[in-house]
């Protein structure tokens, strides 16, 4: 018999946001110049802005929207200190500059057009970027902050996803292919609308908590992300089982990461903000019907741990197993995990077995259970007959 869908088998943990944001100054000379303030160790596809890589900046001056002071200029860090090629300085006197930047420096605003960004994340999980934007405003050669300087704070515009795998039952040795998180959306355009709330990591992260969808919109106090794609894109993880030492959960394993011999940046998506597509039954009653909500697919090969012997996959082969995902919206600058309890089997990702929409256990079938449990009568005739014994 299906079963309808059983959302507590994913977990979502929204963790602490902003977590790897980055902080430069700019230099209290003529020529203008940026150099961290600190710098922080993150994974590979984070953005990393400590003592070298690059951002783009364009300035105005204080006040000013239309003719930049300088537009789309690469600063490059040499040293700690993050310079261009060909110098610029400040105005005269106290003139004050409104500073926008953005990171990676490969992409492109266009001419006037500094904070409105199409995103869209490679599907090779490893070449994912860390889109990072940053405003200053009103700042020139003779300010003082603290005595270090213009500050500008980085802040994630996309979302962090992470995955966790576990299994619950004793008696299963889970072996683990792929991981993949489908049915998102895969471009959009940012927008950051220039306020300057949340100069710290700590108050940037509050500035992001109160996203919310309105007229295809999703809203925050720093900017916005616009709809402009379907919800069909989809990102899978390059395969554990390169090295058996990560994909093998023999007996009861707590949560742990999707890691494998790789970076960890290859394993850790960094994806559109956005509120999840929800379904609970397939797409229609038809047979191979696509699920079509936001879910996780895990390629799984699930052994008896006794004697070795598949329930579920061969030694040659995987099967992949779906997880639905509940109703989240995800935010920029936050990180969330999901943790999947493999030992539950998930269900397929197409109905496999008749015109009802309910979702299919993979596992539906396979658990061994008794059903008829009788116990012989004693026999007490023939030669069970009754004896009669004395002296």
């Amino acid at each position: 018999m299906k079963k309808k869908i059983f959302l507590f088998a994913v977990a979502a943990l929204a963790l602490a946001a902003c977590s790897n944001d980055e902080t430069v100054t700019v230099n209290q000379s003529d020529a203008i110049s940026f150099r961290p303030l600190m710098s922080n160790v993150t994974r590979a596809a984070d953005a990393t802005l400590g003592t070298t890589g690059s951002f783009k900046a364009t300035a105005f001056k204080t006040g000013e929207t239309t003719s930049p002071y300088f537009d789309e200029v690469v600063f490059t860090g040499t040293g700690g200190t993050y310079t261009s090629a060909q110098k610029y300085y400040w105005p005269a006197g106290d003139g004050k500059l409104d500073f926008y930047a953005w990171s990676p420096s490969n992409l492109n605003a266009g001419a006037n057009d500094y904070n409105n960004f199409t995103i869209t994340p490679s599907t090779t999980v490893a070449n994912q970027i860390d889109f990072v934007y940053a405003v200053t405003k009103g700042w020139g050669k003779t300010t003082r902050s603290g005595g270090n300087g213009v500050a500008i704070n980085f802040r994630h515009a996309e979302s962090k996803i992470k995955f966790n795998v576990q299994n619950t039952n004793n008696n299963l040795k889970i072996t683990v292919g792929t991981v993949t998180i489908k049915n998102l959306r895969g471009s959009e355009t940012f927008s950051w609308n220039g306020v300057t709330n949340g100069t710290t990591p700590t108050a940037a992260a509050a500035a992001n908590t109160d996203g919310q969808y309105t007229s295809g919109v999703l809203t925050y106090l720093n900017g916005t992300w616009t709809k402009s794609s379907a919800q069909t894109a989809e990102y899978t993880t390059p395969a554990m089982y390169a090295t058996s030492n990560y994909n093998v959960l023999t007996g009861i394993v707590a949560a742990k990461d999707i890691v494998g011999s790789g970076a960890a940046s290859d394993y850790d998506m960094i994806l559109i903000p956005q509120a999840l597509k929800i379904e609970t039954t397939y797409a229609s009653g038809d047979e191979n019907a696509a699920f079509e909500g936001a879910c996780i697919l895990v390629q799984l090969k699930i052994q008896n741990k006794e004697d070795g012997s598949y329930i579920i996959g061969s030694s040659e082969a995987f099967v992949t197993a779906m997880w639905p995902l509940t109703a989240l919206t995800w935010l920029p600058g936050h990180q969330y995990t999901y943790t999947i309890d493999l030992a539950g089997g998930g269900f397929n990702p197409t109905n496999t077995a008749d015109n009802n929409d309910d979702l299919d256990p993979i596992l539906e079938g396979s658990e061994i259970k008794f059903v008829t449990v009788t116990v012989d009568n004693w026999e007490t005739t023939g030669v069970g007959g009754v004896y009669v014994t004395g002296l």
